[in-house]
C-alpha cells in the first residue's frame, strides 16, 4: 500500500522527528508506529470486522488511529465528533462493524470499545503488516450534520492521486508545517492528516474543538507562534478571519487552500495583501465522491467578477453537459482518477448519481457550471444562493456585494431561509437604516446585527443557528405561529413553497401538515393551497370546510342530466382536416371499450356568475396555448380512435347541484363522435370546479401539470403570455414518424424472450397487496429497485429463471424533441426482464439502455397497433413476443391513502398479470388481482441487505 509504504519509511530515516505536534502531547513518527502498531495487532486479535469507525475528541489521536487501521488491512471511516456519539452512530446504521476506536471510556452493547488514549506511546511495539488487496481504503460521509448521509467508498489509488496531485501544485515537503484545522470527518482533512506520511511534513494540531467559533481567534496565534506554512478553509471562514484579525492574518503562510463554498469576489479583494506578501491562494473545487478536489484556480486578487473553479487536475476528467451533451454551460461531470467507488451501500442512488458517457464513467456533481475565455471553469450560484420574491430572481451574492461597501461594516453574509432574506453584518454600529437604503425595498429582507458569525462542523455558516442566537423571536400570533411551523416542515424538503415540491415529497408533506395541525387537506382544496401563507389561512381560518363535513356526492337529477346532454349535443363546430393520431395506450383502452374520466378536481371560495366568468375566460386562452383543448374525438372505419381540431375554442360549461356520477358523463361524453375532450362541470353543493377530460386524454404527469398552469392563471400567479405553447398533435406527428423509420427485427432482438408464463388467475373475490420496503425518490428509482426485488422473490416462487414485463413510463426529454411542455398522454410502454443472477445495478443499467432507446421517440407498442415501422413482415412476430410477457406495472406515485386506491382498483377491470404500484413513507405497495407470491413473507438479499416483502389478501 503506497501509503503505507510511505509510512515504513519515514519512520525508518526520522524515527526522531515530530510529526504530529499537539498543545497537549507530541507524536514522533516513531510513537505514531507505536501506537498505530497496537491499534494493529488488537483489531487482529478482537476479530475486527473490515470497517473500523472511530470518534475521536483530541486530533493528536488521528493520525495513529488511521495507520493502525490500514496497518490491519482494515478500512478507516471517521464519524462525526461535532454531534453526540449516539446520533454520529445513528449516521452510519447501514454500515456493519464491531469495534470502535475512541479516546475515551464508552459502553456500547455488543460492541468492542478500543480506547487509544490508554495505549502507551512510548512502549515499541512490533506488528508485521501483510498487505492484502482490498479495493476500498477509506470511507467518507457526504457533508452535512443531519439525517443519513451517502457514504462515499475510496481507493487507495484515489488517496494516493490526489495527495499526489496536490502536494505537488502546493510543494508539501519535510519543511511544511500543516495546521490541522479541518474537522476530521470532512474529506478536505485528508490532505492535512496524511501530509506527515507522505511528504515528510509535521500536522499541527487546533488545541480546542474545530466546531467551536473560539478556533477564529487561535487560528491567528497559531499562524504566527508555530509558523504555519499551509491552510485550509472554507471561503466564509477565511473573509471572517480576515475581518476579525486584519487583511495580513494569512501574510506569512505559504500556501492557503479554499474550498468548500463559493468563492466571493469580496475575498478575493480582502486576499490582496497577503498575495502580494507572498502567500499563493488556490481556489480549490471537488465534491467527495470525486476524492476531495477535482479542479484548481490560483487567485491573484485581481478578479473583478467572479473567481474560477479553475482547471482539473491532470488525471482529473471534467465534461459540462446540458440536454445539447456537450456544451459551455452546464452540469459539471466528474470522472478519472480521483472517481471513486461510490455509493457501495445505496445501488440506487450510486446509478443515479454515476454515469457512463462513451465507456468513461462520471459522476454527476448537480453543479452549474460554464467556461470563460481562457477556458476555466467558473461556479455559477447554486440554486439555493438564486431566489425568488415577489417573481423576481435575486443573486443573494449581489446583495452581499453592495452592503460589504457601506462603510463601518466589517462583514456581511446573506443567507435565504424560510421564505425570506436574511442580511448578517458584523459592525460596531447599527447599520440597518443604511443597508436598507442600498437594497430595493421589495426585497424586504430581515437584518440583524450580529457579534460573530456562527459556523458548523464543517466551518460552513450555520443560518439556523444565527437565526436562532441573534433574531428569532417567538411569533406574536397564532397566524404566524402556523406560517412558522410550516415553513419549518418545509425546510426538511429543502423547499420554500409547496408548488415547489415533488408529487412524491408534495403526499409526504401534506400528511405531516395534517399530522401537525389535525386537519384534513384533499386534492381539490390542495390544489389552491400553492403557498405556505395560502396553507396557514386555511389552517388556521378554516375558509373551507373539511371533507369529512360535506355530503357525499348525489347523483344528479333527471333535469340536471337532460340539460347537460342538450348542451353537449348542440356543440357545433368546423374542424380542422389534419388527423391527430391516438396514442397506443388510448387507442387500445378505447379499442376495448373501456372509459376513461380524468377528473380534476379544484375548491373554490364561491361560485357565482363573476367566478364562473373568469375561469371560463382562462380556458378560452389556454386553448389558444395547448391544443389539446381544442380536440374532438373521432373513430375510423376499424373503430380507431383519432382526434381533430375544432375551431371553435369555447368550452362547455355547466352548473349543476352534485356533480355527474361516471355513467353519467359516459352517456353523454361518449354517446356520438365530433364532441369535445372535455369539459367544465361547477358542483354547487361542494363548492368546487370539476374539469373532466374523456377518452384517455391525460396521463398523471399531464394532469399535474395542466393543474398548476390552470392554478397559476386563476391565482394571478403567473399570466397568460408567460405559459410555453403545448402541441399533443406535433408530438404524436414526432412520434409517428419516428417509428416509421423503426426496424420492426430490431426491436424483436430488444424484447425479452419469456421463457414460461405465470399462469396467474383473477380471482373476482379480491386483491393481492405484496409490500416491502423502498426507500427511493424518484420513479426511476422505485421501477428499478421494486421490479427486481418482487421478480427475485417471483422466481423463488414460481420456479423460473426469468421475469420479463412491461412498465408504463413518462417521457419527456426525447432526442429531437422536447416535450418538457406538452399537455396529453405521452406515457410509454417499455419492456424489462429480470434474469436469475442478475444484481440491481445489472438491472439498472438494462433499464437505462432501453430508457435511451425510449428517449428517441421509439415505442414499439405504437409500432404494433398502427402497423407501422420497416420490415412489417416480423410485424406478428413482435406482436406475439410482446403478448407473451409475464407482467405488467404501473406506479402511481405517493399516496396518502393505500386503502383508498386498493377500493378503487377493486372496481376496476384490470387483469390478473396488471400489478398497480403506489409507495407511502418508503413502503412499496404492489396491488393485483392475481397471486403474486404464494407464501405470506420471503426474504431477497440486496447486497448486504435483507429485504422481507410479504403479501395480504384483500377481500371485495
Amino acid at each position: 500500500m503506497f501509503i503505507i509504504d510511505k509510512f515504513i519509511q519515514r519512520v525508518r530515516d526520522y524515527p526522531d522527528r515530530i510529526a504530529v505536534k499537539s498543545k497537549k502531547q507530541n507524536y514522533s513518527y516513531q510513537e505514531v508506529q507505536n501506537v498505530a502498531n497496537q491499534i494493529a495487532s488488537k483489531l487482529d486479535h478482537d476479530g475486527s470486522k473490515q470497517i473500523v469507525p472511530f470518534y475521536l475528541q483530541d486530533t493528536r489521536f488521528v493520525l495513529p488511529t488511521i495507520m493502525g487501521i490500514w496497518l490491519s488491512n482494515k478500512i478507516p471511516m471517521p464519524l462525526v465528533s461535532a454531534l453526540k456519539l449516539s446520533e454520529a452512530i445513528a449516521r452510519v446504521k447501514e454500515v456493519e462493524w464491531n469495534t470502535l476506536i475512541a479516546d475515551f471510556s464508552v459502553d456500547l452493547k455488543d460492541k468492542e470499545i478500543l480506547q487509544i488514549n490508554l495505549l502507551n506511546k512510548e512502549t515499541k511495539f512490533s506488528y508485521e503488516f501483510k498487505p492484502s488487496f482490498n479495493k476500498t481504503a477509506y470511507i467518507l460521509s457526504t457533508s452535512g450534520s443531519t439525517g443519513i448521509p451517502k457514504k462515499v467508498f475510496l481507493t487507495e489509488g484515489n488517496i494516493k492521486w490526489i495527495l499526489t496531485k496536490l502536494y505537488s501544485l502546493i510543494d508539501v515537503n519535510d519543511k511544511t508545517k500543516f495546521l490541522f484545522s479541518t474537522p476530521y470527518s470532512f474529506d478536505v482533512s485528508l490532505t492535512e492528516i496524511l501530509s506527515p506520511v507522505v511528504a515528510g511534513a509535521q500536522l499541527v494540531c487546533l488545541p480546542t474543538s474545530p466546531s467551536k467559533s473560539e478556533s477564529i481567534r487561535l487560528i491567528p496565534k497559531l499562524i504566527e507562534q508555530e509558523q504555519i506554512t499551509h491552510l485550509s478553509l472554507s471561503p466564509s471562514f477565511a473573509e471572517a478571519l480576515i475581518d476579525i484579525a486584519g487583511p495580513t492574518v494569512f501574510s506569512k503562510l505559504k500556501f492557503l487552500m479554499v474550498a468548500g463554498e463559493s468563492f466571493p469576489i469580496s475575498l478575493a479583494k480582502k486576499l490582496r495583501p497577503s498575495i502580494a506578501q507572498g502567500c499563493k491562494v488556490f481556489n480549490l473545487y471537488g465534491p467527495t465522491e470525486t476524492t476531495v478536489y477535482a479542479t484548481y484556480h490560483q487567485v491573484t486578487g485581481n478578479e473583478t467578477k467572479y473567481v474560477p473553479i479553475g482547471n482539473p487536475f491532470h488525471g482529473a476528467k471534467v465534461l459540462v453537459v446540458n440536454k445539447s451533451h456537450q456544451a459551455k454551460t452546464g452540469e459539471l461531470y466528474i470522472g478519472g482518477n480521483g472517481l471513486t467507488q461510490g455509493y457501495l451501500l445505496d445501488p440506487i442512488k450510486n446509478d443515479a448519481s454515476f454515469v457512463f458517457i462513451q465507456g468513461q464513467r462520471y459522476y454527476k456533481t448537480g453543479d452549474n457550471v460554464t467556461t470563460d475565455s481562457n477556458g476555466e471553469l467558473i461556479f455559477l450560484e447554486r440554486e439555493d444562493d438564486q431566489v425568488q420574491v415577489n417573481g423576481i430572481r435575486i443573486e443573494l451574492g449581489e446583495i452581499q456585494t453592495i452592503v460589504a461597501k457601506i462603510s463601518g461594516i466589517k462583514s456581511v453574509i446573506v443567507k435565504f431561509q424560510y421564505g425570506r432574506i436574511y442580511v448578517f453584518y458584523l459592525s460596531d454600529h447599527n447599520k440597518e437604516e443604511q443597508i436598507r437604503e442600498k437594497i430595493p425595498t421589495y426585497l424586504n429582507p430581515i437584518i440583524v446585527k450580529v457579534k460573530q458569525f456562527l459556523y458548523t462542523y464543517n466551518r460552513k455558516i450555520d443560518v439556523k443557528a444565527m437565526i436562532d442566537r441573534y433574531y428569532y423571536q417567538a411569533p406574536s400570533n397564532d397566524d404566524e405561529r402556523v406560517l412558522d411551523k410550516l415553513q419549518s416542515l418545509l425546510t426538511k424538503y429543502h423547499v420554500n413553497e409547496t408548488s415547489q415540491l415533488d408529487s412524491l415529497d408534495l403526499v409526504r408533506f401534506i400528511i405531516e401538515v395534517e399530522h401537525t395541525f389535525s386537519v384534513h387537506i384533499n386534492d381539490e382544496q390542495l390544489a389552491l393551497l400553492t403557498t405556505a401563507e395560502r396553507l396557514a389561512d386555511f389552517i388556521k381560518h378554516k375558509k373551507w370546510l373539511k371533507t369529512d363535513d360535506l355530503q357525499v356526492d348525489q347523483q344528479a337529477t333527471k333535469a340536471e342530466l337532460l340539460n347537460f346532454k342538450i348542451l353537449v349535443d348542440n356543440f357545433a363546430s368546423q374542424y380542422e382536416q389534419e388527423k391527430i393520431t391516438a396514442s397506443s395506450t388510448q387507442q387500445s383502452l378505447f379499442l376495448q371499450g373501456k372509459t376513461s374520466f380524468d377528473r380534476l378536481r379544484i375548491a373554490l371560495p364561491a361560485i357565482n356568475y363573476q367566478e364562473i366568468e373568469k375561469i371560463r375566460k382562462i380556458f378560452i386562452g389556454l386553448a389558444s396555448k395547448i391544443d389539446l383543448l381544442t380536440f374532438a374525438w373521432f373513430q375510423d372505419d376499424q373503430g380507431r380512435l383519432y382526434f381533430q381540431k375544432a375551431t371553435n375554442i369555447c368550452p362547455i360549461t355547466f352548473v349543476c347541484l352534485n356533480g355527474f356520477s361516471k355513467n353519467d358523463l359516459e352517456q353523454v361524453l361518449y354517446a356520438k363522435q365530433g364532441r369535445p375532450i372535455y369539459c367544465l362541470i361547477f358542483n354547487l353543493n361542494r363548492c368546487q370546479l370539476e374539469i373532466v377530460f374523456s377518452h384517455h386524454t391525460l396521463d398523471a404527469s399531464s394532469s399535474n401539470k395542466f393543474r398548476q398552469l390552470f392554478v397559476d392563471l386563476y391565482q394571478q400567479n403567473s399570466a397568460l403570455e408567460e405559459i410555453k405553447p403545448s402541441s399533443y398533435a406535433r408530438f404524436m406527428d414526432f412520434i409517428r414518424k419516428t417509428n416509421k423509420k423503426t426496424d420492426i427485427r430490431d426491436a424483436i432482438n430488444l424484447i425479452p424472450e419469456t421463457e414460461s408464463g405465470l399462469q396467474l388467475a383473477k380471482e373476482d373475490a379480491g386483491v393481492y397487496i405484496t409490500k416491502f420496503a423502498c426507500p427511493a425518490k424518484t420513479t426511476d428509482q422505485v421501477y428499478t429497485r421494486g421490479i427486481y426485488l418482487l421478480s427475485q422473490a417471483m422466481m423463488q416462487d414460481h420456479e423460473m429463471h426469468k421475469i420479463t414485463g412491461k412498465i408504463a413510463l413518462n417521457i419527456r426529454n426525447f432526442t429531437g424533441f422536447d416535450a418538457n411542455n406538452v399537455i396529453g398522454d405521452i406515457h410509454a410502454t417499455l419492456p424489462w426482464q429480470v434474469c436469475e443472477q442478475d444484481s440491481l445495478a445489472h438491472f439498472s443499467n438494462s433499464y437505462k439502455a432501453l430508457l435511451n432507446i425510449y428517449t428517441q421517440g421509439i415505442d414499439y407498442r405504437y409500432c404494433i397497433f398502427n402497423a407501422i415501422g420497416k420490415n412489417l413482415q416480423y410485424l406478428p412476430e413482435l406482436d406475439q413476443k410482446w403478448k407473451s410477457m409475464n407482467i405488467s406495472f404501473n406506479y402511481i406515485g405517493e399516496v396518502e391513502d393505500v386503502d383508498a386506491i386498493v377500493a378503487e382498483i377493486l372496481q376496476l377491470p384490470f387483469k390478473a398479470n396488471y400489478v398497480t404500484m403506489v409507495s407511502k413513507n418508503y413502503i412499496l405497495y404492489c396491488i393485483s388481482y392475481g397471486q403474486l407470491l404464494s407464501k405470506q413473507n420471503y426474504q431477497v438479499k440486496l447486497g448486504d441487505e435483507i429485504v422481507t416483502i410479504t403479501t395480504d389478501r384483500r377481500q371485495k
